[in-house]
């Protein structure tokens, strides 16, 4: 999605200097300290039989030495992004690779030197014989008893559903589970590339250009398409990515009206009607330009301009009530040179004015949207900032809410004109009074979210009857002022003449489609148009309905493994006027300080204990350390010199604790027959919800720090063995609730512990590759092939135990970090392919996630980057004997009728089942995404009747068929049919596939509906896609109220020790 800054236009002068971390030297100075600190660092405790590894010794010393004070850990920062931008880093190395791994060496050694000294049979001890000794001691430690411990077998009651037609006389009111709403996309431009070059040389024709220039400019359109990177290849690209979204805005438009007239409340006719008109007046073919003046207090860096605004779907996207395209439930598209031709089917999810979810706070979204413009519009204004996207957003808002007095709803363009007319002489004042009149409407908005709720629910039929009988066709022009006059008569004949219009501010595609016109059906261009295409669009709904009775699996966690507890525990020194901690003390002057609201357990025996120190991590603010300054008569620190430190000392503490864990853990394994699994205890300082992360925030508690920390030691460790994050939260609330907080505690430590199944299917061994790229190194204007990626993969696999039982494990974690796009053609997923051949796995399920992949338009070559047509050749080159199953996973919301009672999951399999998604279509075009399993558990969060929730999410697994891979391909049609199930006589690879797709929502289950029967997880994955920075392992390491926030990745940090560590 198009961000504020991006739609409205930042500058993107590409940086000068690419920033990178330098981790030699903290490397090298830790491996000094624990060299001279020895028995200090690492001790153990026999009385528990506990390791202790004091990281307080190391750091606090770390501080001090001579060659850090004035060193930068993030190297070439430049430029801090600007007010409103990000920045993340992490994955660009400063360090020359041979001199990193030199000094990640001797750092282990040095560790490893110290740890030689401890006998093997402390190694046994700190080893608990197994997961359920574990469980039963903290159990008992907490609440004094083993209630807490869930019991190992449970059942799984699924439901199983169809998709099916709206119309399909079984879709009763008992049987139906859901209902979808969605679009049927045709977009015919298979010889765009024709018709756009005949267009140009029209044009050029028209006005006089000589044939040999015309000629040039046709050979540079041949050039560019088969160039990536090329000005023509990018536009391509935009009239499937960004330009169809102009219509997919039409589509929403018919769609609300539609609902609109089903529904009693005049006020959600009048809410609608007045988006129509503004889309009329500002977005149409018909629109003008609409400015507003705000400079007097806003600077002239702010421009008010309407047009520009409403011609983007971002705008529409920001409305409290509306519905917007989420993902395509079925697509296949036939490229050839000259163009494109796709069909997809588009689904449309409801936003009613929800919980905030990520405001930390009990308020809706309307409401929290409101408090973020008052905080930037209305607080403290800088005269460099870009207020441009906050007022328009206001402006809109108060355009299109209507009043419950009649007397009020004046035309919308009545309403524009009194804006302009009396915002200029004092533009906050004015703007301030639009704000309240907002505020006093909160209420006219949970009207209008309850009137559309009650729409879809009971008489969406109808409004989709009415649109279903006939395309809409909608013709998608380009104007003739796209073009770049000036280029075109410079140009002396070269291959790469950019000769569409190039955007000063901002990017090219939001410049781009101020060209763009949509007319609906038969409708003329009001100016004769470069070019222009066919997209017809038709609104529809399926239904979700039950197709056989319930079906009941059996579960069993298999508690067996050894288990390593560590915990992670903060240090202070007392502070006598605190009263909110509970101290124990360590030391002669330390103590472990907790929240006096949490109940600290203390297992009986074995572990690990890390302390760290919590007043290092407690980076002041910058008005505190102004103030501190003052007070003894110093002058203030350097801001960024003091953030560089605080960033050394996070990076250090980090590599101290994964390199010394990781070394242990290693000694553990060596000493036991039996696999390990390692549980990461995070027991929080503090407990207030203002210490906690929000999008707001500036910078991070000590708490969040260590939070991001324990994420990212979670997926370093994970690549040796199975090892789990969890954190410790438990507020003084009433005692039934402090013991369900704590039953959920240890439930979420069985999550990811083996599971034994009921077997399905034919195969005996199948293995499951879940992975995902995302940015390690974004900063604002960084040039692309600067940005850093990380992979990350999560393998499970899934072995026949007899000929009944089959056994489900995770695997291993790892990361990889891709410092150029290029190397995407190698693919770190193809090492871990060929290390499971070795073992023995010969049918591997491929999970694809990107975290800016588009949900929309995926089957383009772009947006599949590990799932694209020559990934698949190498793979199926290099493993001829393994056949690989690429599969998308999406999530989509359906408007749910039922609630869910004993029913533990919903699922549909096969293609029989959601035949409804792709009955119109062939299944023979060169690349296409079939539905092969969904499933969903209706379940919804908390039981506040106003927060009302008529959404479910249903994650559905997608095929991923390329015809156009020629390597195998007789062998490659064999393996989609089986994954689909299509073969005539034998369904036992598609069973076995989705018995493990399955047990993957189950593996990760941390709740139960009752003492026997499970609540699986909807999203198994959630280590993808973190719905917050330090959930993700993101640490905010500089930011303040003027300037923009970088990020450290952490992870990636790691991932540079690790690579050393296992030689990659």
């Amino acid at each position: 999605m198009t961000t504020p800054s991006q739609m409205i236009g930042a500058n993107l002068d590409v940086r000068a200097t690419t920033p990178t971390i330098h981790l030699s030297p903290i490397i090298k100075a830790l491996t000094e300290l624990i060299s001279s600190n020895q028995h200090a660092y690492i001790h153990h405790s026999p009385q528990n039989n506990r390791l202790v590894i004091d990281t307080k010794v190391i750091i606090e010393k770390f501080l001090s030495h001579n060659e850090l004070k004035n060193f930068e850990v993030i190297a070439d920062l430049g430029e801090l992004p600007k007010k409103n931008t990000s920045a993340t880093l992490g994955g660009n190395l400063f360090d020359e690779p041979l001199v990193l791994s030199r000094e990640v060496d001797k750092l282990s050694h040095q560790i490893n030197t110290l740890l030689a000294n401890t006998p093997n049979e402390v190694f046994q001890q700190i080893a608990l014989p197994d997961v359920n000794n574990y469980l039963n001691q903290l159990s008992l430690s907490m609440v004094g008893n083993d209630s807490l411990v869930p019991k190992p077998q449970s059942l799984l009651k699924i439901q199983p559903i169809a998709f099916t037609t709206y119309d399909n006389p079984k879709n009763t009111a008992v049987n139906n589970v859901a209902r979808v709403f969605y679009a049927k996309e045709t977009i015919n431009a298979q010889d765009w590339l024709d018709t756009f070059k005949a267009g140009i040389e029209s044009w050029m024709s028209q006005n006089d250009y000589e044939e040999e220039v015309i000629d040039d400019i046709l050979n540079s359109i041949d050039y560019q398409k088969d160039n990536p990177d090329s000005q023509m290849a990018n536009f391509i690209n935009f009239l499937d990515d960004m330009a169809l979204s102009r219509v997919r805005l039409q589509v929403v438009m018919d769609l609300m009206q539609a609902l609109a007239k089903q529904s009693n409340s005049q006020l959600l006719k009048n809410y609608i009607d007045n988006i129509r008109q503004c889309y009329e007046l500002f977005a149409s073919q018909k629109a003008s330009t609409v400015t507003i003046d705000v400079s007097k207090v806003y600077g002239s860096r702010t421009s008010i301009d309407l047009m520009s605004y409403l011609n983007n779907i971002y705008a529409y996207g920001n409305l409290p009530v509306w519905a917007v395209p989420s993902i395509q439930l079925f697509e296949n598209i036939n490229e050839n040179i000259h163009g494109f031709a796709t069909v997809r089917d588009v689904c449309y999810q409801f936003k009613v004015n929800g919980k905030a979810m990520q405001s930390g706070e009990d308020k809706t979204a309307f409401i929290n949207k409101l408090d973020k413009l008052e905080d930037k519009l209305f607080g403290e204004i800088n005269e460099g900032d870009n207020y441009t996207f906050d007022i328009l957003e206001l402006i809109f808002l108060a355009l299109v809410i209507p009043s419950e007095d009649p007397s009020k709803n004046l035309p919308v363009k009545a309403r524009i004109e009194h804006i302009q007319a009396n915002i200029s002489s004092a533009p906050q004042d004015f703007l301030k009074k639009l704000f309240q009149s907002l505020r006093d409407k909160s209420e006219i908005v949970d009207k209008l979210a309850s009137a559309l709720i009650d729409v879809i629910k009971d008489k969406s039929k109808q409004a989709v009857k009415k649109k279903k009988k006939n395309n809409t066709k909608y013709i998608l022009t380009i104007s003739k002022e796209i073009v770049n006059t000036e280029a075109i008569e410079s140009s002396e004949g070269e291959d790469n003449i950019e000769i569409l219009e190039k955007s000063q501010y901002g990017r090219d595609s939001s410049l781009w489609l101020s060209y763009i016109k949509i007319l609906r059906g038969d409708d003329l261009p009001e100016n004769p148009s470069l070019v222009s295409y066919e997209v017809q669009m038709q609104i529809n709904e399926k239904s979700i309905s039950k197709c056989t009775n319930l079906e009941n699996y059996f579960y069993e966690r298999v508690l067996s493994n050894q288990v390593l507890p560590i915990r992670l525990l903060p240090i202070v020194a007392k502070n006598k006027e605190a009263k909110d901690f509970n101290y124990r003390q360590i030391g002669d002057e330390e103590y472990i300080a907790v929240d006096n609201r949490i109940n600290l357990p203390e297992t009986q025996v074995g572990g690990i204990d890390v302390h760290y120190w919590f007043t290092m991590l407690n980076r002041k603010s910058e008005q505190q350390e102004h103030k501190d300054a003052q007070k003894i008569g110093r002058k203030p620190p350097n801001r960024r010199q003091g953030d560089q430190f605080h960033t050394t000392c996070l990076v250090a503490l980090n590599i101290l604790m994964y390199v010394t864990l990781s070394a242990i853990v290693k000694r553990v394994q060596a000493v036991t027959d039996k696999p390990l699994a390692v549980n990461i205890l995070r027991i929080p300082c503090k407990q207030n919800p203002e210490d906690m992360e929000t999008g707001s925030k500036i910078r991070h508690s000590p708490d969040d720090i260590i939070y991001a920390c324990s994420r990212a030691l979670e997926k370093a460790l994970c690549r040796d063995t199975l090892t789990r994050a969890q954190g410790l939260v438990i507020t003084s609330l009433t005692d039934d609730f402090k013991n369900f907080k704590k039953k959920g505690i240890v439930q979420a430590l069985l999550a990811s512990q083996p599971l034994l199944i009921s077997r399905q299917g034919s195969l005996d061994k199948i293995a499951v590759i879940v992975y995902v790229t995302r940015p390690a190194d974004v900063f604002p204007n960084m040039a692309t092939d600067k940005q850093g990626y990380i992979f990350i993969s999560k393998t499970f696999t899934a072995d026949a135990q007899d000929s009944q039982k089959m056994l489900v494990n995770v695997d291993n974690m790892r990361t990889h970090l891709i410092n150029k796009v290029e190397d995407f053609d190698q693919p770190p997923i193809l090492n871990e392919i060929a290390r499971l051949s070795s073992l023995g796995y010969k049918d591997i399920v491929l999970v694809s996630h990107h975290v800016h992949g588009r949900k929309i338009g995926r089957t383009a070559n772009r947006h599949i980057i590990h799932l694209s047509k020559a990934f698949l050749e190498q793979a199926n080159q290099k493993f001829e004997d393994v056949n690989l199953y690429p599969l998308i996973r999406e999530e989509f919301s359906a408007v749910r009728l039922k609630k869910r009672y004993e029913e533990s999951a919903f699922e549909a399999v096969g293609l029989d089942n959601h035949q409804a998604l792709f009955k119109d279509y062939s299944l023979t075009n060169r690349r296409e995404l079939t539905p092969l399993y969904t499933f969903a558990t209706l379940h919804v969060i908390g039981n506040n009747e106003k927060d009302k929730r008529p959404q479910s999410g249903f994650s559905t697994y997608f095929f991923n068929y390329d015809s156009r891979v020629e390597t195998n391909k007789q062998k490659a049609e064999i393996t989609r049919a089986n994954a689909l199930g299509l073969s005539n006589t034998d369904t036992g690879v598609r069973d076995s596939i989705v018995s493990i797709l399955r047990s993957l929502h189950v593996l990760e289950c941390e709740k139960s509906i009752s003492s026997k029967v499970l609540l699986p997880v909807l999203d198994p994955f959630s280590w993808v896609k973190p719905k917050d920075i330090v959930k993700n392992g993101e640490v905010l390491i500089m930011s303040s109220k003027r300037k923009g926030k970088t990020q450290l990745f952490l992870p990636a940090v790691l991932s540079h020790v690790s690579s050393v560590l296992h030689k990659d």
